[in-house]
């Protein structure tokens, strides 16, 4: 059980009649579903947009960062941070000069927040978290 009981209890897939039919829902490994559909209309144009062909350096003057695939949350906290313009001096004025490898944080971070100032397409954050020995 993963939480599907809050919307059918498992006997009631297999072994009791669904809602108002003479069959359970689940029956000789098959499933008897209907779906009802609803047509929005959005006026907003981009809940269908598929963002293919979409440049956000063009469009608004800044690029993201890649998702690593569970990155998520570090790149919101890396956006946030770049945002604020405190921040972001500060930790450009961080002495890298005589550390500048990938195993510095600082250094890469600097770097990250360099190429989404002058990147036209999203930023890796790979360099960064390869520093924190991810």
């Amino acid at each position: 059980d993963w939480g599907f009981t809050r919307f059918v209890e498992h006997r009631r897939m297999f072994n009791v009649p669904w809602e108002h039919g003479t069959r359970p829902l689940c029956e000789n490994d098959a499933a008897n579903i209907t779906a009802y559909v609803r047509v929005v209309e959005d006026e907003t144009g981009v809940l269908w947009h598929n963002f293919i062909n979409y440049d956000s350096k063009k469009e608004t003057g800044y690029v993201g960062l890649k998702n690593q695939g569970a990155t998520c949350y570090l790149n919101s906290l890396l956006q946030s941070l770049y945002f604020t313009n405190a921040f972001r001096k500060a930790v450009y004025e961080i002495p890298t000069e005589n550390d500048e490898s990938m195993q510095n944080s600082a250094y890469t971070l600097q770097r990250l927040f360099y190429q989404l100032q002058t990147s036209d397409q999203a930023v890796g954050t790979n360099e960064l978290t390869k520093s924190f020995g991810w």
